[in-house]
């Protein structure tokens, strides 16, 4: 994470707001990436399966 979303977080959390990035918009991004991984050490395509 940079430093200008952890401060993000820090005053969305201060200030009883939303931060601009969700939660589950870094779930979203982190099984995108491991399915890239997989389907490259598989050489198959890899099914993303929502969190949400």
């Amino acid at each position: 994470a940079s430093s200008v979303e952890i401060d993000n977080w820090i005053q969305a959390l201060l200030n009883d707001r939303e931060p601009l990035i969700k939660g589950e918009e870094g779930i979203a991004v982190v099984q995108i990436i491991e399915s890239i991984y997989k389907s490259s050490e598989t050489g198959r395509a890899v099914t993303i399966t929502p969190y949400l």
